[in-house]
């Protein structure tokens, strides 16, 4: 939108993401990829974000912006929409969590509870992507916990019973909707 004539969209990123999901059972380096590519997408995200607010002195997804729609001009609306179509969801999270779920390295297990706390922090500050785990979120995450990766049985009974923690919390009243079992 500032002088630009492609249109690059979030979900270009997202069919990168899902590809090297599919990819980790055999290759050892896709997660690390998708780490590279979903904070690829977060930055270009914000950059947008921070041009278009620039440009058009008004905060990107705001009250005010939403409530000015019908008197912003063609081009402002046309910038907004770019911007909107270059967040990242959800999905890219996941995508990543999948990566780890898949993995055999022995860090899979701390880098997918990395990413799940990314979403779980995001939904709990103001952050400005507002994104929060879903059930399948938890789901990939839980796959990934319940792998049996490593030899010591200690660390099979902390993380079997870490996966019942997470199984209980999504069973809870005070659990969202959105994450309840799938």
């Amino acid at each position: 939108f500032d002088g630009t004539t492609f249109m690059l969209d979030s979900r270009i990123y997202l069919r990168v993401l899902e590809a090297y999901a599919r990819a980790a059972k055999h290759y050892s380096g896709a997660p690390q990829k998708a780490e590279y590519w979903v904070n690829h997408s977060i930055r270009h995200y914000e950059n947008a974000r921070a041009l278009f607010e620039s440009k058009y002195r008004t905060k990107f997804g705001s009250e005010l912006m939403q409530s000015n729609q019908t008197q912003q001009s063609a081009a402002t609306a046309a910038a907004a929409a770019i911007v909107h179509g270059l967040q990242p969801d959800v999905e890219f999270y996941n995508a990543v969590i999948e990566c780890w779920a898949n993995s055999k390295e022995q860090i899979s297990i701390p880098r997918s509870a990395t990413w799940l706390s990314k979403l779980e922090a995001d939904c709990s500050t103001n952050n400005p992507l507002l994104l929060q785990p879903n059930a399948r979120s938890y789901d990939l995450y839980l796959n990934s916990v319940s792998r049996g990766i490593g030899k010591n049985s200690k660390v099979h009974l902390e993380r079997a019973e870490e996966a019942e923690r997470i199984l209980q919390y999504r069973l809870s009243s005070d659990a969202p909707t959105s994450i309840r079992p799938t």
